[in-house]
């Protein structure tokens, strides 16, 4: 004697469905969280590129260390201003670069401060980073 073929119960083909849309759904729920996480992360990215950059320069245009003068005498007069991709603008921008320079714990050396900041929108306030540099 044959036995008829079980088939499956209407539950049975709900739970099957569901269960790829629950995955489905942690794998975008992942995927908004990491976009959300990765743009402050791009945001000192810029910060540190602008703020390496202004340093080098300083650095660069004054090779000797008495050069770099102590106080904010040092020019171009701070503060300087940069979009959202690092490039230097007249007004505005995204990112304000700051520096100063007092004497160093050396005689005769230069320790040059360098502040990059920018407005975040999930924080109050603005984001500061600090970069240091001596010179001897």
């Amino acid at each position: 004697m044959c036995r008829p073929a079980r088939a499956f119960s209407l539950n049975e083909d709900l739970i099957a469905s569901a269960l790829p849309w629950f995955g489905v759904t942690a794998m975008i729920s992942g995927y908004r969280t990491a976009s959300s996480l990765e743009a402050p992360q791009e945001k000192i990215s810029v910060a540190l590129h602008v703020g390496e950059r202004i340093i080098e320069e300083l650095l660069l245009r004054y090779r000797d260390g008495v050069d770099i003068a102590v106080g904010n005498n040092v020019r171009p007069a701070p503060p300087l201003r940069f979009g959202a991709d690092g490039t230097p603008v007249p007004a505005g921008g995204l990112y304000s670069v700051t520096w100063r320079a007092t004497p160093g714990p050396v005689s005769g050396s230069r320790k040059l401060d360098d502040t990059a900041t920018w407005t975040e929108q999930a924080f109050t306030g603005a984001q500061p980073l600090v970069l240091a540099a001596h010179r001897n």
